[in-house]
């Protein structure tokens, strides 16, 4: 994929994966609570 036209447009820079995995993680990690709280109906 490529990502120029967000670097042009938006300054957009890509992250290391390592570092986007372990800001994904502490994203969900911090919101747990928030999902396990949420009911689904199915549907």
């Amino acid at each position: 994929m490529d990502h120029g036209k967000a670097r042009r447009e938006l300054g957009w820079r890509p992250a290391p994966i390592r570092d986007a995995i372990r800001k994904a993680v502490e994203f969900y990690r911090g919101r747990a609570n928030d999902v396990a709280r949420q009911e689904f109906s199915g549907e």
